[in-house]
């Protein structure tokens, strides 16, 4: 038996074409778009804490406190995205999984908002008397930023199979939502309706949902569950399809942050320990262009087992003279 296996992943195409050159978004990309988060997140707390200074508005008030929780998602997104591919003595297979550690984090953050929006509904004082006209143009930027920059968050994510930025996305629609409500709040201030507690309700049903998915994204990658059923059957059709191949005995994998690690066991129709090695490599080859980010394949070959058969026949004598009949 031998086994083949390497390491960063390689081979991730972009038939989106969101990367200049195709391939792997780089990790120095990854940190600029924490970056970007940290600061869309800094100017949007900016923005909601002066409306609230300018209008009295207790509601915009506590919206801009939320946007600061927001602030420390994106500090710890960034420091996720830093610490995810460093790899050490003590941790040579690299730190991926703290990017689930932030998604995990990120979706209590996503709680957190939940509490805080039943709180503006149920027991802040939201109706806001008449602001200036420039309070409403404000709050409506203050959710059109981070719609925007939510979509873009997302299709880097989806493309890169980031945990962290999807993650980060999402928590970008809940302040959406969270800003729609004081929207509401304001505008119905003009005609003396008091519609937030129900706006509340279906924003706090959503946040609920979003966050559940969050943790248990994260939580099943933090406690090694199995890739996904399509991956490991799309691995087996490789090896399958590999005509030096005579058998695939089992297929596993995992993830860990945005990377995935596959293990295999296979049988060859060779036993010579070169080409059998080449053939290994072969397929690894193949399984980095078939799945996308794919950073360790630890590949275990054995050869094929020939029949042996064992003829007896009758001797004669000692001098290997056959027998003319059996008995």
């Amino acid at each position: 038996m031998g086994d083949a296996h390497k390491g960063p992943c390689e081979g991730f195409s972009d038939p989106k074409g969101l990367f200049p050159a195709g391939g792997l978004l780089l990790d120095s990309g990854l940190e600029r778009i924490g970056i970007y988060s940290l600061l869309v997140n800094i100017g949007l707390s900016g923005l909601k804490l002066a409306l609230a200074a300018v209008s009295g508005s207790l509601a915009l008030a506590a919206d801009g406190i939320h946007s600061l929780v927001d602030v420390i998602a994106s500090l710890a997104v960034l420091v996720g995205l830093r610490l995810s591919t460093r790899r050490t003595r003590t941790f040579p297979y690299g730190l991926y999984k703290v990017e689930n550690l932030v998604e995990v984090a990120v979706a209590l953050l996503i709680f957190v908002a939940g509490y805080e929006i039943i709180r503006q509904a149920f027991v802040g004082e939201l109706a806001v008397v008449r602001p200036p006209y420039y309070v409403i143009a404000g709050v409506v930027a203050a959710i059109a930023t981070p719609f925007l920059f939510s979509r873009y968050e997302r299709r880097i994510g989806l493309a890169t199979g980031s945990p962290s930025l999807l993650a980060d996305s999402r928590h970008f629609q809940t302040d959406v939502l969270s800003s729609s409500i004081v929207l509401i709040a304001i505008i119905g201030s003009y005609f003396a309706l008091t519609l937030d507690r129900y706006a509340a309700l279906a924003v706090v049903g959503f946040i609920i949902w979003s966050g559940w998915e969050l943790l248990v994204d994260g939580m099943r990658v933090l406690l090694d569950a199995s890739l996904d059923p399509e991956t490991l059957e799309r691995a087996r059709q490789v090896l399958e399809q590999a005509p030096a191949v005579a058998a695939v005995h089992w297929v596993t994998g995992r993830n860990s942050g945005r990377f995935r690690f596959l293990e295999a066991e296979i049988t060859l129709h060779t036993r010579d320990l070169r080409r059998a090695h080449r053939v290994s490599e072969e397929l690894e080859a193949e399984l980095r262009r078939q799945i996308p980010n794919l950073d360790r394949v630890l590949i275990h070959y054995e050869p094929e087992e020939r029949p042996i058969q064992r003829l007896a026949v009758p001797l004669a004598d000692l001098g290997g003279t056959l027998a003319a009949e059996f008995g």
